[in-house]
């Protein structure tokens, strides 16, 4: 039911900005850059829905054991090291 009225509320607030672009005196192509902008509060909750996010660790369970690696898991959280290696050497910073 949430969704439902969450999903009726971007609608209506999409639709009444929709509205409001079209009536404005701009250039088809900035009212079609602004249509495209106003999609935001339809596509934010539609990507959120489609997304696969991580489950939650247990409220009786410390997140950093519920995340630890798993035998045969790889790494849930990235390393940044070769990353920040990477820089350090292109941009010559000191360690």
């Amino acid at each position: 039911m949430r969704y439902f009225v969450l999903g009726l509320a971007c609608l209506l607030t999409t639709g009444l900005a929709w509205k409001r672009i079209l009536a404005q005196p701009y250039s088809p192509l900035v009212k079609g850059l602004f249509l495209i902008l106003a999609l935001a509060p339809i596509i934010g909750p539609v990507f959120y829905l489609l997304i696969d996010p991580p489950e939650s660790s247990p409220a009786t369970v410390k997140s950093e054991e519920y995340w630890a690696p798993r035998k045969g898991a790889g790494q849930v959280w990235p390393s940044f090291g070769p990353l920040i290696q990477a820089l350090r050497s292109i941009f010559k910073l000191p360690r």
